[in-house]
């Protein structure tokens, strides 16, 4: 597992390409949920990009930006990229509201014509500027450390709104899947075989959690749970008891039941299908190191958050205070900060 260890020497790579570069460039990445990231580096790596593809009027700006030499170019993801979430408004969505300055036509990506095309996935490690590296690499640290947000879901699909007292709180992802570096990790480890999580994710996982300040304090987590997976439930069951020592709390068992669908369903068939399975198996669980305490549900995978809001509901019903999920990933692209 390298690509978290290897990606300061990609981007300080990356800095490097764009600075020897003897015009304007184009720098490709293959997700909205990279642009943060590498237009940071760049920024303070003395290479700035325009981000382009957002909205008509930062598209405007950013030919702006290029033309006036402000900037060294663009950065944007490719139209066709992976696409696991809709954006929300604030988000990097490729734009076509973009205008080709030759033609006059609506784009999602800025003429290429006569300039030089940097695909962020073509850059391999080959910098040899090692104060740059760790520069870059403190700015990875910072980014990755704040993991991804997860939403508290206030209303079901099927438009009713959950009660106050029935709503999860809001939780953290370790990392998006389509994310540089940790979140090629992740996703190298959820498209593999079950098994124990494994050690090189445990720094990232471990810094998460001692920055993640809710988790201490008045509302400090008293109890772990596993939530229900049907591709790795090793994996989450390893994970959630290392995590019950890393905060030193209780493990108190997994949730159970879940089944893989049989066929399409809609998201209001799926809400009722998990409902209908899930349990708290007494074998599997015991609800009494749950009654009472703020408790922290750990999962794989959080695509729309539906088994990890129902598991949390069987918590709640349980007696506890409160149930924060935390995930290995998600899907979700978080708002530009």
């Amino acid at each position: 597992m390298t690509a978290s260890r290897d990606l300061p020497g990609r981007l300080a790579s990356l800095v490097g390409t764009i600075t020897a570069a003897p015009g304007p460039v184009h720098v490709v990445c293959s997700s909205p949920v990279q642009l943060d990231l590498i237009a940071r580096v760049c920024r303070e790596s003395g290479a700035p990009l325009s981000i382009y593809g957002v909205a008509a009027y930062r598209n405007s700006a950013a030919r702006d930006e290029v033309s006036r030499g402000a900037t060294k170019g663009f950065l944007y993801a490719e139209p066709s990229g992976p696409s696991s979430a809709p954006l929300g408004p604030t988000s990097h969505q490729p734009s076509n509201t973009g205008t080709d300055p030759l033609n006059g036509r609506e784009t999602a990506t800025p003429d290429r014509s006569g300039a030089a095309v940097i695909r962020v996935r073509d850059i391999r490690d080959q910098s040899s500027d090692r104060v740059l590296v760790a520069r870059i690499r403190t700015i990875v640290e910072e980014e990755t450390a704040r993991g991804v947000d997860l939403p508290a879901l206030g209303v079901w699909p099927s438009g009713s709104r959950l009660s106050a007292q029935s709503r999860l709180l809001p939780g953290k992802a370790l990392a998006h899947l389509e994310a540089l570096g940790l979140g090629e990790d992740v996703a190298k480890v959820l498209n593999g075989p079950d098994g124990d999580f494994p050690p090189e994710l445990r720094p990232a996982c471990q810094d998460l959690l001692g920055s993640w300040g809710q988790l201490s304090g008045r509302t400090r987590i008293g109890a772990v749970v596993s939530a229900p997976s049907t591709d790795h439930p090793r994996l989450v069951n390893h994970l959630a008891s290392g995590i019950g020592v890393m905060l030193r709390a209780t493990y108190a068992g997994e949730l159970a039941g879940l089944r893989d669908a049989r066929g399409p369903e809609s998201a209001a068939e799926r809400v009722r299908r998990i409902a209908g399975q899930l349990r708290l198996d007494p074998s599997l669980v015991d609800v009494r190191l749950i009654a009472g305490q703020h408790v922290l549900l750990v999962g794989d995978r959080w695509v729309e958050g539906w088994t990890i809001t129902v598991a949390g509901q069987l918590l709640l019903s349980a007696g506890a205070l409160s149930v924060r999920p935390f995930t290995l990933s998600t899907g979700i692209r978080s708002a530009r900060r």
